[in-house]
């Protein structure tokens, strides 16, 4: 029992001891709280201030350059839209072109249609019907433009109806002879014909070297100028030439054998 009496009167002297130390730690200890407090307090107040700011400056700046690439967009499929509704009544231009037979302004119209597709509508799957649909007009227009260019540079269109009727009048007959020779030829043409006739020429020129078809248009051109020289120098023989004795019949053909 001496023993722990001697044990307690220790303890007791220990706790007296350092009584005061941990007081003054109890009392750090609530000073730290109350500061961890306030600072929670100044973290909430500032964190509602932020957020304020957030509303009323960040927010606002935010949404505008928001609605500004939004109707950036807009305008770029409002401007797709229109030129896909322009392509497809382009086919419907070409119809009613192509009805009137100004086969310059449907060329043009298809070129230009197909470069605004490949420009401004590359890879868009609702043109791509049309981009083969205007390839294939545009071979039919390109058909029909060089019939008529092989037509009225013949004579064969009615603005030179005047001028070929001239031309038919001639024979190797009146050639020869020296009568009809080519200054009565050009008094019987309107020079307004004339001048009609170049500029569609012009026209229809100018349309196939844009589409890189002037050279298959003078062949075409040459091919039909033969022909005609050739049926007329026929029909100028049958018809000025006094026939060769026993050149008709089968015994002149067994004795030009």
């Amino acid at each position: 029992s001496e023993h722990l009496d001697r044990v307690d009167h220790l303890l007791m002297r220990e706790i007296q001891a350092r009584s005061q130390a941990f007081y003054k730690a109890l009392d750090t200890l609530h000073s730290l709280y109350g500061q961890v407090d306030e600072t929670v307090s100044v973290i909430q107040h500032l964190r509602t201030v932020m957020q304020a700011l957030d509303q009323r400056l960040v927010a606002h700046a935010l949404r505008i350059a928001q609605l500004r690439r939004r109707r950036r967009n807009v305008e770029q499929i409002h401007r797709h839209l229109s030129l896909i509704a322009s392509i497809k009544q382009t086919q419907h231009n070409l119809q009613v072109l192509m009805s009137c037979s100004d086969f310059v302004a449907a060329l043009d119209l298809i070129l230009e249609a197909k470069a605004v597709m490949s420009r401004e509508l590359a890879g868009v799957a609702a043109v791509r019907d049309t981009a083969a649909q205007l390839d294939e007009m545009e071979g039919v227009v390109l058909d029909m433009m060089t019939a008529e260019f092989v037509a009225v540079s013949m004579g064969r269109d009615g603005l030179v109806a005047d001028t070929s009727q001239a031309c038919g009048q001639l024979s190797i007959a009146s050639i020869i002879d020296g009568e009809g020779g080519g200054g009565d030829v050009g008094m019987n043409v309107d020079p307004s014909s004339l001048t009609l006739v170049e500029d569609r020429l012009l026209a229809l020129t100018l349309a196939l070297v844009r589409a890189s078809k002037v050279r298959c248009a003078l062949d075409d051109y040459c091919k039909a100028a033969v022909n005609e020289v050739l049926l007329g120098i026929k029909g100028v023989l049958r018809r000025d030439l006094p026939p060769t004795p026993g050149g008709g019949g089968e015994g002149g053909r067994k004795k030009r054998r």
